[in-house]
């Protein structure tokens, strides 16, 4: 995958110059003008050895994202 989003990023950059484009991975593509800015992970209950409560869960931003989109989701099926 990483190599196909390589060859299609050095193809845009080649052929259309003044288009710009936005590309998220954990990888570098290594295209010619290619900026890359670090985006720390959300925190998590990752490393959490034991049960915690709905409040102390709400304080990590990972947790408050899955849910916000779990919500969306259900939402949208309703």
């Amino acid at each position: 995958m990483l190599e196909a989003a390589m060859t299609l990023g050095a193809h845009i950059v080649r052929s259309c110059r003044v288009i710009p484009w936005l590309v998220t991975g954990r990888e570098r593509l290594e295209t010619r003008g290619e900026l890359t800015y670090r985006v720390p992970s959300p925190t998590g209950p990752w490393r959490e050895r034991r049960s915690a409560d709905a409040e102390t869960m709400s304080r990590y931003e990972g947790v408050r994202l899955f849910v916000e989109r779990a919500k969306l989701v259900r939402s949208a099926s309703t």
